[in-house]
């Protein structure tokens, strides 16, 4: 199956690799095109950002988070077929379907199966239990009279897109009311809140 590479189409692989038992067929630059159109979509969101286009920043963000979502998930149910198929011996099952990425991957699981196999019949593996503890007994005296450094003083920023309107939230000592679509920049550790929350998304630190 190929296609141009947007949320569209990745949205149908992941639909054909959770229905098919085998691996779909993919072009062999896949993985490629993918995370070039992801990139293509950031340049985007930073470019309709700097022009405080909101509604089209906000179009593009959300077609990043789909097609990375999709994308992860795409990745995560091709692995679990080819692991499936090594386990049971059944290259059939993934034969010319495999990306190059994937065919090293693929290959390589041959020789970590037969490496841990002979580590665990010779006694190779050393869990952490048997790991010993080394205590460091030297500790680092703080002073607290020391002057804190400019390095600890400069705070890092981030520009956020707000998803939703957000009334009377506490920013920096301040209640304030945010509106959706809205562009603004803010400490990273409130930034970080807001995008935990799925209140907003954090763009990029400044």
């Amino acid at each position: 199956m190929k296609g141009d590479i947007n949320e569209a189409y990745l949205s149908s692989i992941l639909r054909l690799e959770v229905r098919n038992y085998d691996l779909t067929a993919i072009p062999s630059t896949f993985y490629k095109d993918v995370r070039k159109y992801l990139d293509d979509l950031k340049a985007k969101i930073d470019i309709e950002t700097t022009k405080k286009n909101s509604r089209l920043a906000g179009k593009y963000m959300m077609d990043l988070e789909n097609s990375e979502k999709n994308f992860r998930r795409i990745i995560e149910r091709r692995i679990s077929k080819i692991l499936m198929a090594k386990s049971l011996e059944e290259r059939e099952r993934v034969e010319g379907h495999l990306t190059p990425e994937e065919q090293i991957f693929y290959e390589s699981l041959s020789e970590s199966i037969k490496n841990f196999l002979d580590e665990l019949l010779h006694g190779g593996i050393i869990t952490n239990s048997e790991i010993p503890i080394i205590k460091n007994e030297t500790k680092k005296e703080t002073n607290k009279d020391e002057p804190v450094t400019k390095e600890n003083e400069d705070e890092e920023y981030a520009i956020v897109y707000i998803k939703q309107d957000i009334q009377n939230i506490s920013v920096m000592g301040e209640r304030i009311n945010l509106r959706k679509e809205d562009i603004l920049t803010l400490p990273v550790k409130y930034a970080d809140i807001i995008d935990k929350q799925g209140l907003g998304k954090k763009l990029k630190v400044i």
